[in-house]
Parts: C-alpha cells; sequence; structure tokens
C-alpha cells in the first residue's frame, strides 16, 4: 500500500509504481474538476468551507467539484461524510455509494462517533468500540473529525480494531499541520504553514487554549477574513503580518475590535519570526498559521513551514542557554 496525491506524492507516479495493491489518495479541487473516470473503492470528505475561490469562484461551484469524488461509485462502494457540516451531509441524497457518516458531536445510529472516550462504529445493526481517545497526540476538534473519518475509511476497509488502535496512538501527525517545532524559555513554536485558508487558521486557533503571537498572511485565495479575524481577536495576544494580505487581514480584526498596537507588520518572512519570537512570554505559543497560500514568497507551503522551521533553529542557537 502506498500514500500520495495532493500530500506530495503525485497519483501518476504511485500507479507507474505499484503493480497492484492499496493506494490512500489526497484529491484536489483542481485534480477533481478534469477527472473522468476516476472511481475511488472508499471516498471520503470532511468539509466544504471557503478555499480556491480564486478559481472556482462560488461556493455552490467549489462544492459541485468536490462531489466529483463519488460520481463514479456504486452501491458497492463506500462514502464517508461529515454530519456536522451542512454541505457534506447534504451530499448523501446525491451519492450512488453506500454513505457512513462520522461526527464528535452526537451518537449516530448507523455512523461512527464518540462515546466516554471511546471510538464507536454502529453498522449493520452492531455496535462496536473500535479505538480509544486516551492516547491522541494530537491537538484541536478538527483533529477529532479527521480521526473520526480516518477510522471510517479503514473500517469500510476491513482494517482490524487492533491495528487502527495502534496507528492512533503512534500517529503524532504530519509536517507543517499544527506541528511542535520547539520549546524554548517556556515558548513552544507551532509550524501550521497549511493553514492556507481562513477557515484552517479558525480551526488551528481553536486547538490551543495558551496566548498566542500569530503569524499570518501571504497571498489571499477569495475567501472572506471575516469569522479568523474574529477568531484572532478573541484568541491572539499580539497579530504579526507579512505577505500580500497583510492589509486585508489587518482591515479584519480593526473592524472586530483588535487594538492596532497589537498588530505588527513585518517586511519579509524572516523579520516576521524573529519578531514574533521577540513579541512571545514564557506561556506563549508562536504559531504560523497564515490563513492564506504561499505562492507571493514561496513556491509551496512546505518551502515556507521549512524557513520557519530553520529560522526557529536558528534563534535557539543564538539563544544563551543557561546552566
Amino acid at each position: 500500500s502506498s500514500a500520495g496525491g495532493n500530500i506530495g506524492v503525485a497519483l501518476c507516479d504511485l500507479v507507474e509504481s505499484m503493480a497492484a495493491g492499496v493506494m490512500v489518495v489526497e484529491v484536489s479541487s483542481f485534480q477533481l474538476e478534469t477527472t473522468q473516470e476516476f472511481h475511488p473503492r472508499i471516498s471520503a470528505i470532511l468539509n466544504i468551507t471557503p478555499d480556491h475561490l480564486d478559481r472556482h469562484k462560488t461556493m455552490e461551484e467549489y462544492a459541485r467539484i468536490k462531489a466529483r469524488i463519488f460520481a463514479r461509485q456504486t452501491q458497492e462502494d463506500y462514502l464517508v461524510l461529515n454530519y456536522e457540516d451542512a454541505r457534506v451531509r447534504a451530499f448523501a441524497s446525491q451519492a450512488p455509494a453506500t454513505v457512513a457518516f462520522f461526527s464528535c458531536e452526537r451518537k449516530l445510529h448507523p455512523g461512527i462517533f464518540i462515546d466516554n472516550g471511546q471510538i464507536v462504529i454502529d453498522w449493520q445493526g452492531e455496535q462496536r468500540v473500535v479505538a480509544s481517545l486516551s492516547g491522541l497526540r494530537l491537538r484541536g476538534k478538527h483533529n477529532l473529525e479527521n480521526i473520526l473519518c480516518a477510522v471510517g475509511v479503514a473500517w469500510m476497509a476491513g482494517v482490524r480494531s487492533s491495528d487502527i488502535q495502534r496507528s492512533l496512538d503512534s500517529f503524532a501527525g504530519v509536517r507543517h499541520r499544527l506541528e511542535e517545532v520547539a520549546q524554548l524559555d517556556g515558548v513552544v513554536y507551532i509550524n501550521d504553514s497549511k493553514g492556507t485558508n481562513p477557515d484552517s487558521t479558525v480551526k488551528a486557533l481553536e486547538a490551543f487554549e495558551q496566548p498566542i503571537v500569530l503569524i499570518a498572511g501571504g497571498r489571499a485565495k477569495g475567501g472572506s477574513y471575516a469569522e479568523v479575524g474574529q477568531k484572532i481577536v478573541e484568541r491572539v495576544k499580539e497579530l504579526v503580518l507579512v505577505g500580500e494580505a497583510r492589509s486585508t487581514i489587518r482591515e479584519a480584526v480593526l473592524a472586530r475590535g483588535m487594538k492596532s498596537d497589537h498588530i505588527h507588520e513585518a517586511p519579509d518572512f524572516r523579520a516576521a519570526v524573529y519578531q514574533a519570537s521577540n513579541l512571545a512570554k514564557p506561556g506563549d505559543v508562536v504559531l504560523l498559521s497564515p490563513a492564506c497560500a504561499s505562492w507571493d514568497m514561496f513556491p509551496s507551503y512546505e518551502h515556507r513551514g521549512d524557513l520557519f522551521c530553520q529560522i526557529v533553529a536558528e534563534i535557539i542557537a543564538d539563544t544563551p542557554q543557561s546552566i
């Protein structure tokens, strides 16, 4: 088995290198836009939130393209959907596949849900505890949704509950998604460079209880900054802005009551990281979650995240260590 697609390994490369087996693939709306014969055995949709509207123009068009993931499935296939997202829930009435819902807010019969710290699957008239959440190493409600979705996909694929539990216990997350980079003098540095749209940054901000120094900005992709602006006002003590969209984000947070002396603009990315580090106090989180694409300054979000990690390492190396 192999994993690839939009996460970094091209699907065509996987197909050419595998004579047989199972492929787990993340497929973007850009890729789905031109598919003709794509037919997954199991497909899944986590949410539909504003993204890539600079290309797709409307949420209706964006959702229509996302729905192409299940267009060629049959009743013998499975479609795993987030019950708590209204747009995603509505896909069930369009889908030719057998639908399995998941929810981290309610019990579903049938479906995948959380009950007393256990992941439960109610399916084909039976309830079964598949895994415990006690050993989880991931932050945030959105990661609970990710986990329930992944458990649903694995279960429909015939993966044993013991293997699911072992994977949950050992999985520490992936690069550039709420990745803990380092701790220095009581400050935690988090790389969430994959936060390339406002909704992703909202979820990142909700994952922490500590005071946050946020680094945001880059190239906007056509969505509104109203919701993330409000979340920044609620959760962020100091905001460092960089990139093309910095004025747009500044306007969004000022309109929602953030004081201008807590908003800082940096001339470039390196300066932004150093400024955020200087603003942070023990007990704070320095969070890179840009709410923007990286293309005004970097070839990809991976390059942006890698540079953040490199600069943090430089800051640590330059900091005198107490004995």
